[in-house]
């Protein structure tokens, strides 16, 4: 009888090694806690087998003190995994969580600029449009118009978010952006750039990477014009809460949360706006 105790303790203790811990259970690193959790100072969320120094969900690792560690690097990495399925096409049904709520996106000071940049992706993504001369200062609803303060309205430059000229500038000039695939990555590495500058606040927003392509593009195809879906889902968010574009089957069919009581109802006097040539 003894005997065969040891052996089931000897295989428990192999299994521990393989899967680590489940969430609850007591740890006293993270590397104890089984993928996607961590070893955390205390109980956040569910049963607990002690009140601290127990093993908790990725999401509850907000920064380095919630984490026995110090450091939430773990989570980070399997929430790069995750970056990694989405625009592989795999986790659709989980994606729709990663969108933030209005109050938190809203807190990001480039929120508005970062979410027309998206905006204007959709329309690389269209195979009849012809996005480049969207590159041009003085063109309608132009990547330098993203910069005012409620984009698409037009504004003054002094106006405009230094911020986004700089990372506009930087990745979306005329002399860096040759083709619709390179204005497609020169859109998300402007948007990154602007969550940089602003980092904790703008934490909530879909990453930069990885950099996603076109729906038509991905593995496997999407019908939706950004290949990742958090991205998406984002960008059809904003466009239904600012400029009262969408409609509930697309949210629907994409896996996106759709609230209709927060479409605009003033989206119209944003619409259309155009930079004078002699603020360039």
């Amino acid at each position: 009888m003894l005997s065969k105790f040891i052996v089931r303790v000897i295989l428990a203790s192999r299994v521990l090694e393989m899967h680590g811990l489940p969430v609850g259970g007591p740890c006293q690193a993270t590397q104890d806690c089984d993928i996607g959790s961590f070893c955390a100072v205390e109980c956040f969320v569910g049963k607990c087998f002690q009140a601290k120094n127990v093993c908790q969900p990725c999401d509850e690792c907000k920064e380095g003190d919630d984490a026995v560690d110090g450091s939430c690097d773990r989570c980070l990495d399997d929430d790069d995994k995750d970056a990694d399925d989405r625009a592989d096409g795999e986790g659709e049904g989980n994606a729709a969580r990663g969108i933030a709520s209005k109050v938190d996106r809203h807190a990001c000071k480039y929120y508005q600029q970062m979410m027309c940049l998206l905006d204007i992706s959709e329309k690389v993504c269209e195979p009849d449009e012809q996005p480049l001369p969207l590159l041009e200062w003085a063109q309608p609803e132009s990547v330098w118009l993203c910069c005012c303060p409620l984009p698409y309205k037009a504004c003054g430059k002094s106006e405009m978010s230094d911020v986004c000229l700089t990372a506009v500038e930087k990745y979306l000039s005329k002399a860096t952006v040759k083709d619709k695939r390179g204005m497609m990555l020169g859109l998300q590495k402007a948007r990154g750039q602007m969550q940089q500058a602003d980092e904790v606040a703008c934490s909530s927003l879909a990453s930069e990477k990885p950099l996603s392509v076109c729906g038509f593009e991905g593995s496997p195809q999407k019908k939706r014009s950004v290949d990742r879906q958090d991205l998406f889902c984002e960008m059809v968010t904003w466009q239904w809460e600012e400029l009262g574009d969408g409609n509930p089957d697309e949210f629907q069919s994409n896996g996106c949360i759709f609230d209709k009581k927060a479409k605009s109802k003033s989206g119209s006097e944003r619409k259309g706006g155009q930079l004078q040539r002699q603020e360039l």
